[in-house]
């Protein structure tokens, strides 16, 4: 049963609405307060940043990364307790500065700044426009900057020229997910979920994500962008 504000009967927040979110009462549907100073000790998972925001996750060289564990059958379990309310996946983050730098000592106006210069990033495989066939796979069309990018990565550090295979991603992936640690009030809106093999299942683009960290990428000549292959293990 629904009333007029289309909430759940036993939901008193349509009544009261959300409680605010402090240090010791951050669930999942609590008032977010708007002032960096207020924000402190609530973590970023409940309250996204603002303008002047003092924690360590919203300091402009912070970056942010899906986490989550896939096994040998393609089960992902994702942790709750590190599901960002804002992303709506389960992330980490790391300092940009905490890492060497590909290149130390160049600015944007050095002529080596560019790892690919624009007469051999133009000539790449991946550049090619995508034939009938591919574009037939929806999630081919709507993914090709992300699995693109790879092959750029591809080329920067391994010197490999390659037109990625996003459905080697797709069948690398998980097909089923499922959450840990999930509080009871909270299971109603956290459950297990499949992923189908569909080039219209829009869980696709999460599940290569997933993908891509277990099994690395592929070339599109072994795995072409056509359809999602059900052997990932010929090339």
């Amino acid at each position: 049963q629904y009333d007029y504000c289309f909430c759940a009967v036993d939901d008193n927040e349509c009544n009261t609405g959300p409680e605010q979110c402090t240090e010791q009462y951050h669930p999942r549907r609590c008032e977010c307060p708007y002032e960096a100073d207020d924000l402190i000790n609530i973590p970023k998972r409940s309250c996204g940043c603002v303008e002047d925001d003092q924690r360590d996750e919203c300091q402009k060289d912070s970056i942010y990364y899906f986490v989550g564990t896939i096994d040998d059958n393609h089960i992902l379990e994702l942790d709750y307790n590190k599901f960002d309310f804002e992303i709506r996946n389960t992330i980490n983050f790391a300092k940009i500065t905490d890492y060497e730098p590909y290149k130390e000592n160049i600015s944007a106006s050095d002529s080596s700044f560019l790892s690919i210069s624009k007469e051999e990033f133009e000539k790449l495989k991946l550049t090619k426009a995508l034939n009938q066939d591919e574009i037939q796979c929806n999630m081919i069309y709507l993914l090709r900057n992300f699995y693109t990018s790879l092959g750029i990565i591809a080329k920067v550090m391994n010197n490999v020229d390659i037109a990625p295979s996003a459905t080697y991603m797709f069948a690398a992936g998980p097909r089923k997910v499922t959450i840990s640690n999930v509080p009871q009030e909270d299971k109603k809106y956290f459950s297990d979920f499949e992923i189908g093999y569909s080039c219209y299942d829009d869980n696709l683009a999460f599940s290569s994500y997933y993908g891509l960290h277990k099994f690395g990428i592929s070339d599109s000549i072994c795995f072409p962008n056509t359809g999602i292959p059900s052997d990932i293990t010929k090339c």
